[in-house]
């Protein structure tokens, strides 16, 4: 099978550095204190966020550099992945791989939020994959990040994730299902970007196979370019999700 044309066009009509379509909706559990469903083509992701809560329990679990601040504790699970179909909503993965990768995206949270302002505090955020049609990871951090703006907890900028990867000798960016079942190599990378194009990575996963230095540098270089643009457009989805809160709260006082 052809994945890129002589034209330049991949399967689902994208260019090779095109990311999919990719739109938001805020306030969609009302048990948590700010969430978050996203979809990146058909992958969709939604995102709880809990706190930040006192916790004099989750201060003393954490390690002692992080006592001070606010503990984060992460959550992800893959529900159409046929190892987590039957664990329960609240109930953390038994697959290790999912673990794996929540474990990353503490990590990654922990460097996006402002975790001082709140010391002995607990933020958790559990993560689902309902649809997945590839670049599951990359929506799954991305309704993280949109879910604890939505909590109104402070981050440092806006993290933003991408998935690349290689298919038939093309670096190709936000790989849908078929082309990550192709693909040779992949890496699913977060970074903050600037306001002058500068991108300081936050995490970067390999996720499959050995590349050349070379290769790797392009698809970072991809990837850097990826998670720019999909910033600007949770940026934008942030400030008319603030605006029409703003104006509905001032409309409440009269």
């Amino acid at each position: 099978m052809e994945y890129v044309s002589c034209d330049g066009l991949r399967l689902d009509g994208r260019r090779t550095g095109e990311a999919r379509a990719m739109t938001f909706a805020f306030d969609v559990a009302d048990d948590a204190d700010g969430s978050c469903e996203v979809t990146m083509g058909l992958t969709r992701a939604l995102a709880r966020c809990y706190g930040p809560n006192d916790d004099g329990a989750s201060a003393r679990r954490v390690d002692a550099e992080l006592a001070p601040t606010c503990a984060m504790e992460c959550d992800y699970r893959d529900l159409t992945s046929e190892r987590t179909q039957n664990v329960g909503y609240g109930k953390r993965s038994s697959d290790r791989r999912e673990r794996e990768f929540a474990r990353t995206m503490e990590e990654a949270l922990r460097a996006t939020c402002e975790l001082e302002r709140w010391p002995r505090s607990r933020i958790r955020v559990d993560v689902v994959v309902v649809a997945n049609d590839g670049g599951a990871h990359a929506c799954a951090m991305n309704a993280a990040v949109m879910a604890l703006i939505d909590a109104g907890v402070a981050v440092r900028d806006t993290l933003a994730c991408a998935s690349v990867g290689v298919v038939d000798g093309e670096v190709l960016v936000d790989l849908n299902r078929a082309e990550e079942r192709a693909r040779t190599s992949g890496v699913t990378m977060g970074a903050f970007s600037g306001d002058l194009g500068q991108s300081e990575v936050v995490m970067e996963v390999l996720e499959r196979g050995k590349v050349s230095v070379g290769v790797f540098e392009e698809m970072h270089a991809w990837a850097s370019a990826a998670t720019g643009a999909l910033a600007a457009r949770m940026r934008r989805a942030t400030l008319k999700r603030t605006r029409a809160l703003a104006e509905s709260r001032a409309l409440e006082k009269f």
